[in-house]
């Protein structure tokens, strides 16, 4: 985890009563995806009360490895991931946050054209192996007549 989040975690916890190491312990793990169900299996056997997980890839690994642990997650497309049915009804023992969702582009494209008119031609960069990121690029491929002329969609 990036220095400035642990330094931003410590900021949400103190301002809401948490010191770490006084009345709450925060575990940081780091692994390589192929190590991540590894990774997740021993944090769930450590009897923590949470897991945050980063990514797509992590949240995987999180809740293949427990059913009854609370994942609170912040990855891409929740529905493509199967992480939830529905934005009011998460899955099982997964909730969290996402910014990826494929009704969200059509209205990041109007925001767009409210906020520099003139564009008429976008590129968006995706990952072709995040199943998370192909969803939502139906939706701008749809709209892009109402919006600009031409959107490039790019794998990167």
């Amino acid at each position: 985890m990036p220095e400035t989040r642990i330094k931003a975690l410590k900021k949400s916890l103190s301002e809401n009563g948490y010191t770490v190491g006084e009345n709450i312990d925060v575990e940081y793990r780091k692994a390589k995806k192929g190590e991540l169900p590894n990774v997740a299996n021993d944090i769930v056997k450590s009897n923590i009360n949470i897991i945050v997980p980063a990514g797509t890839p992590a949240t995987i690994a999180a809740q293949k490895a427990t059913t009854t642990t609370p994942i609170v997650m912040h990855c891409g497309n929740p529905f493509a991931t199967e992480f939830a049915k529905s934005l009011n009804k998460p899955k099982g023992n997964v909730t969290g946050l996402t910014v990826l969702v494929p009704r969200f582009y059509t209205k990041r494209l109007e925001l767009l054209q409210e906020a520099v008119p003139a564009a008429q031609n976008i590129a968006v960069f995706w990952n072709p192996g995040n199943k998370s990121h192909k969803p939502g690029f139906d939706s701008p491929r749809q709209t892009k007549s109402d919006i600009c002329k031409d959107i490039k969609i790019m794998e990167s």
